[in-house]
């Protein structure tokens, strides 16, 4: 008798095991027949601060409209998998906890009939984020409410997408530039370089890569320069010269410079520098057409002054001699008649 019970007992449980595991695979291929979501995995490596931007799509494959709720739990990967509730920023410090970082829509998410929504997904690393990885399911779940929603996400009943933010051991030491600079005037391609000053503090040295970009007074690209190192940037003070392109023409130019550092340039650094292009060749030509000028100049006005002189000393009147008489002369030899003004 109690052979019988034992075995009926044993039926009765691997009837209900087969049962339930048939009633959770025709939810499941319900659910996914009714819509997806996609990426199913979003991997990001972070730093402190920074903001990121994510996309989740969600398809219906319906011929009527879903109604949807969105909701984030942390899993303990390393520990039994589960998921944890979700905790408001409020309740933590931020410094390690995933979900305080992510930002999506909590309120209803209406899909009309076989057509594709974006959700967007917004995360804000905490600035004192403390280094090492942090994983998030995100459900998306179909039910009457908010909370119904959450309970089959943590029942497993539910697709989503899976994100994991890997934090630095070592977040990046922003480098400082101390100083880009060129000669204000160059007379020689040749030998003339561009200065950058950089301060590293980090430990390590950071690896780099850009360039010098330079234009003419029409805002014209004319040359650019290759800005790398094999070492990167040691810690402390580096000074680097790069030859400036030996093509450049005469006039005004300008310099920018564009720098990416760090693990896979994840940070930049720029500056901007004016000098005049004059070659010494075309200086001394300048010198001596300048000279020649001045020297014309001089003449001309040295021989204008010169007929100036002569032409004030030929209108000078000379003097006529008066010689007078002492004898007496007849009223007819008078020339003029004072009195009717007429000559006699």
């Amino acid at each position: 008798m109690k052979k019988a019970l034992s075995l009926s007992v044993k039926i009765f449980i691997v009837v209900s095991l087969v049962a339930t595991f048939y009633s959770s695979e025709t939810l499941a291929q319900n659910t996914v027949r009714q819509y997806s979501v996609s990426p199913l995995i979003i991997d990001i490596n972070a730093q402190p601060r920074d903001i990121i931007k994510r996309t989740i799509k969600i398809e219906n494959r319906e011929n009527r409209q879903l109604r949807l709720y969105a909701t984030v739990n942390e899993v303990a990967v390393y520990a039994d998998g589960t998921l944890k509730d979700f905790t408001t920023p409020s309740m933590t410090d931020g410094s390690n906890s995933i979900t305080s970082w992510l930002s999506i829509t909590r309120g209803r998410i209406q899909i009309p009939a076989n057509e594709t929504h974006e959700v967007d997904l917004n995360i804000k690393i905490h600035p004192h984020a403390k280094p090492g990885e942090y994983h998030a399911f995100i459900g998306i779940a179909s039910g009457s409410n908010q909370p119904a929603a959450e309970a089959l996400v943590k029942a497993g009943q539910a697709p989503g997408v899976m994100l994991r933010i890997a934090i630095d051991e070592e977040p990046l030491a922003p480098v400082r530039l101390e100083r880009f600079f060129i000669d204000r005037f160059v007379t020689n391609n040749q030998l003339a370089a561009a200065t950058i000053a950089i301060n590293n503090p980090a430990e390590n040295p950071q690896p780099y890569n850009g360039e010098i970009i330079f234009y003419d007074t029409r805002g014209r690209e004319v040359g650019a320069v290759p800005v790398s190192g094999e070492g990167g940037f040691n810690k402390g003070r580096n000074v680097i010269e790069f030859e400036i392109p030996p093509n450049l023409r005469w006039g005004r130019h300008k310099a920018f410079l564009s720098i990416q550092y760090g693990e896979n340039f994840s940070s930049s650094i720029t500056d901007t520098d004016y000098f005049y292009m004059i070659p010494i060749m075309q200086l001394i030509i300048l010198f001596i057409l300048m000279l020649l000028l001045t020297i014309a100049i001089s003449y001309w006005y040295h021989r204008r002054q010169l007929a100036r002189e002569y032409i004030a000393s030929s209108n000078e009147a000379e003097p006529i001699p008066l010689v007078f008489r002492n004898t007496n002369s007849t009223e007819q030899d008078h020339d003029v008649d004072l009195r009717t003004n007429s000559k006699r």
